[in-house]
């Protein structure tokens, strides 16, 4: 029996479809004035060569990859139980910690409220909360887990914006929790509940906040003004997916791309305008894991589906889709892989965690048992696989072999869906009702307060 959405392709060559990028009215409910100075913190829309070794800012990491800065973890770290340095109860939910300026925000839900909740991140104090309503009813197929929230928010210039499972997409204050603008999906442009919820975590890039929405009013991924929430451009009128969208350089052009519930796209990350699709859609439009880009390519994959690599080359004013690789080892549901060098190392959904050649496609290796799902992180030549049950695996990131480093069990309350952050030597990991925080090396994170 198939999962439920978690947190998060036909062999044909697809040119540039041109979709006028889409301008539209609607305006943000705003309940405080949107010049409140903002305060110094992480950018998300930050170039290739800048990863602040101090931040997480966004799903994934300060590049929305899984690449993280720390310490060398010794291998004598697994070998005694884990306590954590703090741990605090938040409420339900799978939406993963970011951090920045020493502090750790996320999404829960205490019933019958969503919230955003922000710790000090040295020691797991409450700085503030802000809750509201939001009703949601998932499909039966994922009704096990819960009523969300999945989306995990994007700090950037001192604001916080998150979207919650029912659509209720915010930009508070990140030092007080004020709501600086908002949106409701359904009700401002005709966005439909997703089976399962709105799960896609939004995007900073080129001075826009980016998300899905849908919706008759609306388009399948909408830019916002991140200041006022003035709609920038809208663009598609696909189904939503519950993966989350990227910005990348291929064939020369800065892209916003990504799956919809019915393609892989392209778009124009200035104007929203569509330069590339390729057809891709799953039961019940349930694409799930973040794609990786490598040079020209975007790898991705999805449930039953084998990974893909598209090559994005342009010829003149068109775009072009061309297969370069598929590889049947590696279907994955949920589990977004990451790259490491010319590597790229996921887990299939028998439990394999594997390694591929991103140049040819071609298996390197595939080992150990993870379960259905896992977290991938990549940390000074090395993965740290956290699966579901909340044991963290460190493996070595070769191509040549399968190495285990160390392995322990860091959490004992399942599922631990939620993408951990790793953050001046500390490990901030989410399980089912619980965030703690771990120390992996030398040197922590001075207090916010």
């Amino acid at each position: 029996m198939k999962w439920g959405a978690a947190l998060t392709c036909l062999v044909a060559v697809c040119g540039c479809q041109k979709a006028p990028a889409q301008v539209g009215s609607a305006a943000a409910t705003i309940e405080q004035p949107a010049s409140v100075a903002p305060q110094p913190s992480a950018v998300a829309d930050m170039p290739a060569d800048a990863e602040p070794p101090d931040s997480w800012p966004q799903w994934r990491g300060p590049r929305r990859n899984g690449r993280a800065h720390g310490p060398v973890i010794p291998g004598s770290w697994f070998q005694a139980p884990k306590k954590p340095l703090w741990q605090t109860p938040i409420g339900s939910g799978y939406s993963s910690p970011v951090v920045a300026d020493g502090r750790v925000y996320l999404m829960a839900r205490q019933e019958p409220n969503e919230m955003v909740l922000c710790f000090d991140a040295a020691d797991g104090k409450e700085i503030w909360r802000h809750a509201y309503p939001a009703p949601f009813e998932p499909h039966p197929v994922g009704r096990a887990h819960g009523r969300g929230p999945k989306s995990t928010p994007v700090i950037s210039d001192g604001r916080v914006y998150c979207m919650g499972i029912s659509g209720k997409f915010h930009c508070l204050d990140a030092a007080r929790g004020a709501v600086l603008w908002k949106f409701e999906m359904e009700q401002d442009f005709g966005g439909p509940q997703l089976l399962f919820g709105m799960t896609s975590s939004p995007l900073l890039d080129g001075g826009h906040v980016l998300t899905q929405v849908g919706g008759s009013r609306g388009g399948t991924v909408m830019a916002f003004d991140p200041e006022t929430g003035e709609v920038v451009w809208r663009s598609l009128q696909d189904t939503c997916s519950y993966s989350s969208f990227l910005a990348a350089d291929l064939a020369g052009t800065h892209q916003i791309v990504g799956m919809t519930g019915q393609r892989v796209v392209g778009l124009d990350a200035q104007t929203g305008e569509l330069l590339w699709q390729y057809p891709f859609q799953i039961q019940y439009d349930e694409s799930i894991p973040t794609p990786v880009v490598w040079n020209d390519r975007i790898v991705f994959t999805s449930v039953d589906q084998p990974i893909r690599a598209l090559e994005i080359t342009r010829q003149a004013d068109k775009f072009l889709a061309r297969v370069a690789w598929q590889n049947r080892s590696l279907r994955s549901y949920i589990t977004s892989p990451t790259a490491y060098g010319d590597t790229l190392f996921g887990l299939d959904d028998s439990g394999r965690l594997i390694a591929i050649d991103l140049a040819s496609g071609r298996t390197a290796w595939e080992s150990g048992n993870f379960g259905q799902t896992a977290s991938i992180l990549v940390v000074q030549g090395r993965l740290l696989v956290l699966d579901g049950d909340g044991e963290l695996v460190m493996v070595a990131a070769s191509p040549d072999a399968y190495r285990e480093l160390g392995r322990v069990q860091i959490t004992n309350a399942p599922p631990s869906w939620a993408y951990p952050a790793l953050v001046g030597g500390r490990l901030y990991v989410r399980d089912r009702s619980h965030l703690a925080c771990f120390e992996l090396g030398e040197g922590g994170v001075p207090s916010a307060r």
